[in-house]
């Protein structure tokens, strides 16, 4: 290109051939230095060049005329000059073309032969034609004029279009996007003076970038985690607050999924307690989301139940629609009405947990969100695993792995993935399916992850004796244990105790261990309010009584418990019962 634009040969008949003597040339030493020799023999566009440089890699014919002093025709006929020397490319004709550099390396050299002060007032004019002649693309794209104002210095606009760019990303579930808006719109803002306005927005922006962590590395993440912290921090000269408020939700939703379960209920109780002085009723209804998911992992069945009534009271789909982009990505009502339908099953009322556990999943699709779509399907896959049916929980799981592979999201994938792998071990793949489950469930606790790790855990537990492995379902067990005194965390802890009783009746059915299992279990569920589970442990037990010749105590431990049923005599457990019950009583 350097030699064919010096004018030094001319084609003749398909061939060069000289036009006259040939001078000492200088070829540039590097690829930049002979982009700029080029950009300095085309001088009369090179201004033109420039000015794209800056607008970005690619720009259109509007934009250029709306910025470059040239007029209609003087502009085309540069363009076209540029476009010949294949500098950039074109699509289309003006006024309706676009222009894109060839390489970014043609880009950067023409941006890197601007002074700083000429770069910036072209950075200000583009951003200004932009906001005064293309107010459709600053709405669709504001990070579009967040950068040319950063690059024109002018950073506290910048930072509000970032701040815009940000939160419409996250409308759009774009969380990787939205976090990196808001880093740029952070960074901006920290060089700002202190002032009380400054550490609100601050926190603000700290709490947003905390929802993107939370849907990108999971609520429970160490990432989280900290971006919360730091939301505390700034927020807590505020007081009570809505905004410290949010700030202290985010730590209590962290401690929660992360299995930090002590620390999270004391945290939901002082936001039950915050919200009663500051008396929203947005407050109260978060409060409630707090504490009812928090009494979920922890085993606490009659106080899920109270929260998840409380919030539902509080809930409206037109007034609180707006929570998932401030509350944990996701819509309370989704998450009372999904949360409710597992406890209402463990109350022994499966048919109207079933209910509500399908209603999740109607009022997360008529508000079409991603996140909230993704709770009600990943509880109502934990309510299908808890009845045993594998065909609705592969259908819960298929569409609940689609959301989180098209936004993102990875506690919704990471449960998908478990979901999936216990329906398929219980749909004739035992081994593929245990080996599916255990993979989720490591990559989980590896991940620092503890939440839900006792309930899915005994899911692989009973894949794992279905197969025969007594010794890994024991070990397993053992383990779940450990998790479960480590974190707090009690959801199905009874169902551990019901299956280390039914692993030693595998290994020797006369071990004095059993009873004693059994008896945990049954005691534990019922503290619990977990009927259902009193009622699986109360069954296995009977059973083993009855193997024992001991059929009267059977029947005198597990009739009570069937007799408190009064629905979801379709279930297994309560067919299992009552086939037992018929046998032994």
């Amino acid at each position: 290109k350097t030699v064919l634009e010096s004018g030094l040969l001319a084609d003749r008949d398909g061939r060069y051939v000289l036009t006259g003597a040939l001078p000492p040339m200088a070829i540039p030493a590097t690829l930049q230095d002979s982009l700029m020799a080029r950009l300095e023999r085309l001088s009369p566009v090179k201004e033109v060049a420039q000015i794209g440089s800056v607008i970005g890699r690619e720009f259109t014919y509007e934009l250029m005329l709306a910025v470059s002093p040239m007029d209609a025709g003087e502009l085309t006929e540069a363009l076209s000059i540029l476009v010949s020397a294949e500098l950039v490319y074109v699509r289309g004709e003006p006024p309706e073309a676009t222009y894109v550099f060839k390489h970014a390396l043609v880009q950067d050299a023409a941006y890197a032969s601007l002074l700083r002060a000429r770069r910036q007032q072209l950075h200000t004019r583009i951003a200004e034609a932009l906001q005064d002649k293309f107010p459709e693309a600053v709405a669709r794209r504001p990070e579009l004029l967040a950068f040319h104002y950063a690059a024109a210095g002018l950073e506290e606009r910048a930072g509000e279009y970032w701040t815009r760019a940000g939160r419409q990303s996250m409308e759009r579930s774009e969380y990787a996007e939205a976090g990196s808006h808001f880093a740029n719109a952070l960074a901006l803002l920290r060089k700002a003076p202190e002032s009380p306005a400054r550490q609100r927005e601050e926190a603000q922006l700290v709490l947003d970038q905390q929802n993107t962590l939370m849907a990108l590395k999971g609520a429970g993440s160490p990432e989280a985690g900290r971006m919360a912290e730091e939301a505390v921090r700034i927020s807590a000269p505020l007081g009570d607050d809505p905004l410290h408020f949010r700030a202290r939700w985010a730590d209590w939703m962290y401690n929660s999924l992360a299995g930090n379960l002590p620390a999270a209920s004391e945290r939901a109780d002082r936001l039950v307690e915050m919200a009663g002085r500051v008396g929203m009723s947005d407050l109260r209804l978060q409060a409630h989301h707090a504490r009812w998911t928090t009494a979920f992992l922890r085993g606490q069945v009659t106080i899920t139940r109270d929260d998840v009534e409380q919030g539902l009271a509080l809930y409206d789909i037109d007034l609180h629609r707006g929570h998932w982009a401030i509350y944990g990505l996701h819509d309370p009502g989704v998450c009372a009405r999904a949360t409710g339908g597992c406890a209402l099953w463990q109350a022994g009322l499966a048919e109207r947990g079933a209910g509500v556990a399908l209603d999740a999943i109607r009022v997360g699709d008529a508000l079409g969100h991603p996140f909230s779509r993704s709770v009600a399907l990943w509880y109502a896959g934990f309510y299908s695993m808890m009845v045993g049916d594998a065909r609705a929980a592969r259908g819960h799981a298929e569409p609940m792995a689609e959301i989180a592979a098209e936004a993102k999201l990875a506690l919704p994938a990471a449960l998908s993935k478990f979901t999936s792998a216990w329906a398929t071990g219980q749909q004739g793949e035992p081994g593929r399916g245990a080996e599916l489950m255990e993979a989720t469930f490591r990559a989980q606790l590896n991940a620092k992850q503890r939440g839900y790790l006792t309930f899915l855990g005994t899911f692989l537990a009973a894949a794992k004796l279905e197969l025969g492995r007594v010794d890994d379902c024991l070990n397993l067990l053992d383990e779940l244990q450990q998790i479960s005194v480590e974190t707090h965390q009690k959801l199905f802890i009874s169902d551990v105790h019901r299956l280390r009783a039914e692993a030693l009746r595998r290994a020797d059915a006369r071990s004095p261990g059993i009873e004693a299992e059994y008896r945990s279990a049954v005691r534990i569920a019922e503290e619990q309010g977990a009927l259902a589970l009193q009622l699986r442990a109360a069954t296995g037990f009977a059973d083993w009584m009855a193997a024992a010749g001991r059929e009267e105590a059977g029947t005198k431990l597990l009739k009570p418990v069937y007799e408190q049923f009064t629905e979801g005599f379709d279930t297994p457990d309560l067919k299992a019962a009552r086939a037992l019950l018929d046998r032994i009583g």
